[in-house]
């Protein structure tokens, strides 16, 4: 009974291995266009052959090559009348008016934009005011004062960017 036993064991051994040997396995999926693309183009990528450091500019004799501009074909270029360059007493003196312009419009900028938070505080103090009379009289005061006070910050501003794209 026992070898019967065994027999039959092996047997269903023999079975289930053969079994799993004959099922097919499922076949990779095939990669899309995007992908295979994208693999044959990192594959063709070449690596740098040398990577310069400063050691190789310091080794370096120093010689410099200027290559000459290529002609270009086609109709002639006409020809611009140069005036006598600027002295660098004129650069430097209009450097400054760039400079001070642009100080002056980004002031302006910025006394603007305190007076437009300024005005929103007195707009929210208004609302937040129980007290008509308060209300009424300083509150409304200090409002058109300070829109006032923003109509001529506009204004300025307005100026120093015309100021400003006069120099440029």
């Amino acid at each position: 009974m026992k070898r019967l036993l065994v027999a039959a064991s092996i047997a269903l051994f023999a079975i289930v291995a053969f079994a799993q040997e004959e099922t097919p396995q499922p076949a990779k999926p095939k990669d899309s266009d995007l992908v295979a693309a994208s693999k044959a183009s990192t594959r063709k990528k070449a690596k740098p052959k040398h990577v310069i450091t400063n050691d190789d500019v310091k080794k370096s004799k120093g010689k410099l090559t200027v290559a000459e501009p290529k002609k270009i074909a086609g109709p002639a270029v006409a020809e611009v009348e140069v005036t006598s360059p600027k002295t660098s007493a004129e650069e430097t003196a209009l450097y400054n008016k760039r400079v001070a312009a642009q100080e002056r419009v980004a002031l302006a900028e910025k006394k603007v934009a305190e007076l437009e938070h300024e005005l929103a505080t007195i707009e929210q103090d208004y609302y937040e005011e129980n007290d008509p009379a308060k209300r009424d009289k300083e509150i409304t005061r200090r409002f058109a004062q300070t829109k006032k006070q923003l109509a001529d910050a506009r204004t300025e501003l307005g100026n120093a960017r015309e100021d400003a794209e006069k120099i440029k």
